[in-house]
């Protein structure tokens, strides 16, 4: 389906796995896993313009790391922390796009969970700031 969608707009699919890492094993429950992937990629498509690219790069993260999780329902923060406290993560958590900015910044998490619907910034801005990008750029895409 994202290919399909990605061809009929002239988009191009890249992937980049970084090599030289020792093999990691990620515990995760794979049908979970494979639905956050569709839906990152399939937002992705959505919202890149036609003849744009969409680079999905991969890197093994540390055995343990930090997961910064956005988003503005309490409950489901704290579900996340838990199972990934439990796995062995530092957790760190924000409820709005100002606080995204703030916590990547001064504590530069390997991964940030958020979605583009963000309250006082959207996480496409987001995503222009943390990479360095001007917010107004719209350079291949909205990120």
């Amino acid at each position: 389906m994202i290919f399909w969608k990605a061809a009929k707009h002239n988009i191009t699919l890249n992937k980049e796995m970084t090599t030289g890492i020792q093999e990691q094993q990620i515990i995760a429950d794979n049908r979970r896993l494979k639905q956050i992937m569709y839906n990152l990629l399939s937002n992705a498509a959505r919202f890149t313009l036609d003849g744009g690219t969409i680079t999905a790069k991969g890197n093994f993260m540390k055995e343990t790391g930090t997961i910064l999780i956005v988003g503005d329902e309490p409950r489901n923060r704290k579900l996340f922390k838990d199972v990934m406290q439990y796995r062995g993560f530092t957790v760190l958590e924000a409820r709005n796009g100002r606080e995204v900015v703030a916590q990547a910044k001064r504590y530069h998490p390997d991964l940030t969970l958020m979605d583009i619907q963000r309250t006082l910034m959207d996480g496409i801005t987001v995503t222009r700031i943390l990479s360095g990008r001007p917010p107004w750029s719209s350079r291949n895409g909205p990120c």
